[in-house]
């Protein structure tokens, strides 16, 4: 285990003794911002966060106890140099076993999501034998201009949300953080996360209920084909409006939540609303292949072990930005 880079006072690693700790684990590559954000959720640095050349700062799974929430910080499976060392850390963090928010985070490069951080999310998901597997998609670093456009809600926020939801084990929530001043480009920086982000992640993300032999290893020789996959899933999605509308279309109709998608829309922005839904009513008229969906092997049940969101997410789609 790595040890962070600043001593651990010990009141920051007391739990309580009357239930056991849950557990906040954070997925992600090299660069997409995992470590600065538990540092700054904890407001001091547990963790080695800052720039990193070559591959990133952590290499092995690291655990730190914070009141009574364990933090779990993992190497990302797109580091070349350590990717099988990765995918051991990553399957010992989730075989930790006790209850999980699941927390992906992805960057934006060039309009598109980096496809090695969707590959990562469904290489992960794929080792977890749950059919309900409820997960949080933390779209980082977004840079404010681009984010400002994000939150009027309109065609990029909505392409950006279709190229997430291309992994086949959709999330349950994505949110935005903006590119925030006081953290960028410096080593183990910590500052005062915006209210609602915090709020999100201790409040109202989704848990999840992991046992030890609810996991298989991380199959990492899946890494670059599905990589490839979803880099061409999406270059396809953005040269083809047809194709981007009925996307969007289908994730609606799967969605058992898209009264708060439009709740959420609305209260921004309701003109954009209004016209997402004739979009999605046109789309729905104009091409037959508009109920298509895409199929998941289901995998076994655990009764009770995880909150309402299916693996194959038919009745779960996004509902939110930060």
């Amino acid at each position: 285990m790595d040890p962070p880079s600043n001593p651990v006072n010990s009141d920051l690693v007391a739990g309580s003794a009357e239930s056991p700790p849950l557990n906040y684990l954070f997925l992600g590559n090299p660069g997409t911002g995992k470590s600065t954000l538990i540092n700054c959720l904890v407001g001091t640095a547990l963790f080695n966060s800052g720039l990193s050349y070559g591959g990133g700062l952590t290499k092995a799974f690291q655990t730190r106890l914070h009141g009574n929430v364990q933090y779990m910080d993992t190497p990302g499976l797109a580091d070349r140099n350590i990717q099988q060392k990765a995918a051991a850390a990553i399957t010992e963090a989730l075989q930790q076993s006790g209850t999980y928010k699941l927390f992906f985070m992805v960057r934006l490069e060039n309009g598109r999501v980096v496809s090695d951080d969707l590959a990562t999310i469904e290489i992960v998901v794929r080792s977890i034998q749950l059919d309900e597997i409820p997960f949080t998609v933390v779209v980082n670093n977004v840079k404010k201009r681009q984010y400002n456009k994000m939150m009027e809600k309109g065609d990029d926020y909505f392409k950006v949300v279709a190229l997430i939801n291309s992994v086949e084990c959709k999330p349950q929530r994505i949110v935005f953080i903006p590119v925030i001043d006081n953290l960028d480009e410096q080593d183990n920086a910590v500052t005062q996360l915006p209210a609602d982000v915090q709020t999100f992640i201790r409040t109202e993300a989704a848990t999840v209920q992991i046992a030890p032999s609810d996991v298989t290893p991380i199959k990492i020789e899946d890494f670059k084909n599905v990589s490839e996959r979803l880099r061409a899933e999406q270059e396809e999605l953005l040269n083809n409006n047809a194709l981007l509308r009925r996307r969007i279309a289908e994730l609606m109709e799967r969605s058992s939540t898209t009264q708060c998608l439009w709740r959420s829309v609305g209260k921004f922005l309701s003109p954009v609303t209004e016209r997402f839904a004739n979009l999605v009513h046109s789309s729905r008229h104009s091409d037959p292949s508009s109920n298509a969906s895409r199929h998941v092997n289901n995998k076994k049940a655990k009764n009770g072990s995880a909150s309402a969101t299916p693996k194959d997410s038919k009745d779960q789609v996004v509902t939110n930005t930060l």
